[in-house]
């Protein structure tokens, strides 16, 4: 991704399916420095941008752009919500969400057609 600072934490904002407050709130900054931050207005230091990094679920690195990682990045909303309530839930809860969408992705049902 080849964009403004700004942009790549836009982007990432909306690929976790967070409004611009959800994500000031999940990184414990103001929603105007998040604006500002997304319009290029204003630059984020390194503790804003790992706040920022740990509420996207992304590395430091990518919100510069140095490190993409997309496959690791939820492509919609749905994914991303699927995500949040993957993480809520205990290793028991997490290995049966597991075995069951592999038993899904089997089925020609429930299987994307590629």
């Amino acid at each position: 991704m080849d964009s403004s600072l700004g942009q790549r934490i836009t982007h990432f904002r909306k690929m976790a399916g967070f409004s611009q407050k959800d994500l000031a709130d999940a990184a414990g900054i103001s929603l105007s420095a998040l604006s500002r931050y997304e319009t290029g207005k204003r630059e984020p230091n390194a503790a804003a941008i790992m706040s920022l990094a740990k509420a996207l679920n992304v590395t430091g690195d990518t919100i510069l752009g140095l490190d993409p990682l997309p496959d690791l990045i939820a492509q919609n909303s749905s994914e991303a919500l699927a995500l949040r309530i993957f993480r809520t839930l205990n290793d028991t809860g997490q290995s049966r969400v597991l075995e069951y969408s592999s038993l899904m992705s089997k089925s020609p049902q429930h299987a994307q057609k590629i």
